[in-house]
């Protein structure tokens, strides 16, 4: 039987992605867009690449930016999400994982994406203002 890795272990095997800094610098552009202006950040972890205000835990979209089917994953209705990501397969994504699923072909294409990205951020920020803990 192989040994169990580490907690420890298994973050330093993490590795963040060009995909995933690039993912993240796109999203960073929309948001300075909002009049919100709270600083976001980013979690890699080993199934998802996590963009947040401030705690980890406060995400406002998760991301899949490697393999056949490149997502992210908001807390937004699935309903909306399918307005704002027109032109894009949006689907629900497992309850765990977040509320609505959007699938993109390359990183680039979260630019068009804007809007969907504005609202998750915009609601998230909300939540944060009116105390509400995930």
């Amino acid at each position: 039987m192989p040994p169990v890795e580490s907690t420890e272990s298994a973050r330093a095997s993490i590795v963040t992605t060009p995909e995933e800094l690039e993912l993240f610098d796109i999203v960073g552009r929309i948001c300075s867009e909002s009049s919100s202006k709270q600083s976001i950040g980013y979690k890699d972890t080993a199934s998802y690449f996590g963009i947040n205000l401030g705690k980890v835990h406060h995400w406002f979209l998760r991301a899949w930016c490697t393999g056949p089917k490149r997502a992210i994953v908001t807390r937004l209705p699935i309903d909306q999400a399918r307005l704002l990501a027109h032109g894009f397969e949006v689907d629900a994504p497992s309850e765990n994982v977040g509320t609505s699923r959007v699938y993109f072909g390359a990183v680039k294409d979260v630019e068009k994406l804007r809007p969907l990205v504005l609202m998750a951020y915009e609601e998230q920020f909300k939540r944060l203002r009116a105390g509400v803990e995930e």
